[in-house]
């Protein structure tokens, strides 16, 4: 089994109807779209029959209608079938939104921070111990912290990198709190249904 059926099967629970791949531009395919990938591969498992385009063979509204698509389902999908509370659904909206809105892509399944979390939790460190963080030195790090898993690793597991993401965390997580408190202070909705026994 390939790198791409291996991908594609591993998180389906019924019976797989198709492979898709995304080719890059070295004429290589992988399993999962990225910011590289420049064209898609779907096959019809039973009849073998391939279905392949590159992304430039399509109009700019098609583009554009696919992306708005695309942004809308990979964000919802975020939340899925999980048993969240209404805070950690919000969290994961939030977070992949963010993502996307950084120019990332693939940390959409990752575990873990977002890079603009991990980089404001390093800046911390470095200025509660007397170093200054241009805007150099984040514009570098924060492509470090994309690009090399390694280099994001070692910070994620520096305890004080950790103490550092997770009150920015928790200082998000109370911002979200208290605009619900509000929007529920707010509201002259019926608690009829609420308070009904």
């Amino acid at each position: 089994m390939s790198e791409v059926e291996a991908t594609t099967t591993a998180t389906r629970t019924r019976p797989e109807v198709t492979k898709r791949s995304f080719s890059l531009p070295d004429g290589s395919y992988v399993g999962r779209s990225s910011t590289r990938a420049d064209g898609f591969r779907i096959e019809l498992i039973e009849s073998g029959q391939v279905f392949e385009h590159k992304l430039k063979e399509f109009s700019p509204e098609v583009i554009h209608a696919a992306a708005l698509f695309g942004i809308v389902t990979s964000v919802t999908n975020a939340i899925g079938g999980k048993g969240l509370s209404v805070e950690e659904r919000g969290e994961l909206l939030e977070n992949r939104l963010a993502t996307f809105l950084e120019g990332e892509w693939a940390s959409e399944r990752e575990s873990g921070p977002r890079s603009s979390q991990l980089l404001e939790a390093i800046v911390q460190v470095r200025a509660d111990n007397g170093k200054d963080s241009s805007q150099e030195w984040r514009d570098a790090m924060s492509i470090k912290l994309k690009d090399d898993q390694e280099t994001r690793n070692g910070y994620m597991n520096n305890p004080l990198v950790r103490a550092a993401l997770e009150k920015i965390k928790a200082d998000a997580a109370a911002k979200r709190a208290a605009a619900a408190a509000a929007k529920a202070g707010e509201s002259k909705g019926d608690l009829a249904d609420i308070l009904a026994d």
